[in-house]
């Protein structure tokens, strides 16, 4: 469900995809990071019918470290399915 480099070479550019296409009935998407203040970088709320799928980019504030992401579908019954991965930041910060 959440495809991310396994090693982001910069902090400023970060691809990741959501790809929840092949579950049914999903209503909302979420990515958390421990890298993010605050913790939610995305959520999309989809319309009855619309494909739960999301492709961007975002950056973190630390380097040279493992990162954690993770995706959150929920389901309209309810049902909340999450998938969490870590990748390493290399190169670069981003500082506010």
């Amino acid at each position: 469900m959440l495809h991310l480099p396994e090693v982001a070479e910069s902090a400023e550019v970060i691809p990741f995809v959501i790809d929840a296409t092949k579950m049914e009935n999903v209503e909302e998407l979420l990515v958390l990071s421990d890298a993010s203040s605050p913790t939610q970088i995305v959520r999309v709320r989809l319309k009855k019918g619309a494909a739960p799928y999301v492709a961007t980019s975002f950056r973190v504030r630390h380097t040279d470290r493992l990162v954690t992401f993770d995706a959150i579908a929920r389901l309209r019954d309810g049902r909340l399915l999450r998938a969490r991965r870590e990748i390493r930041v290399t190169l670069g910060s981003y500082e506010h």
